[in-house]
C-alpha cells in the first residue's frame, strides 16, 4: 500500500470524491469529458474517495497501476454500469 505524503507548505492536496447512487455515472461521464479536454486532470489526484457506488469507482480508479487516461475512465464507467445495470 502506498503511503500518502502530506503536501508541503503552499502545495495543494487533490481529493476526488464521488457520491453514491446513480449520480456516480454522471460524475464519471463529466470527468471523462474534462479528461479529454485536459489530459492529466484525473492523474493529478492524490486521493480518491466515495460512498456506496462512488466508493467502487474510487477504488477502481485508485487501483490502476498505469496513469489514469480517458481509456481508464471509460473502463471505470463500464465497470460501474455492469454493477448498477
Amino acid at each position: 500500500m502506498a503511503k500518502i505524503q502530506p503536501p508541503g507548505e503552499g502545495e495543494a492536496f487533490q481529493i476526488l470524491s464521488f457520491d453514491g447512487g446513480p449520480t456516480t455515472l454522471s460524475y464519471l461521464r463529466c470527468l471523462l469529458e474534462i479528461e479529454k479536454k485536459k489530459p492529466g486532470f484525473v492523474e493529478a489526484t492524490d486521493l480518491f474517495a466515495g460512498t456506496s457506488d462512488g466508493a467502487l469507482a474510487a477504488m477502481y480508479l485508485a487501483s490502476r497501476q498505469e496513469p489514469i487516461t480517458a481509456k481508464i475512465l471509460e473502463d471505470t464507467i463500464a465497470f460501474i454500469e455492469h454493477i448498477l445495470l
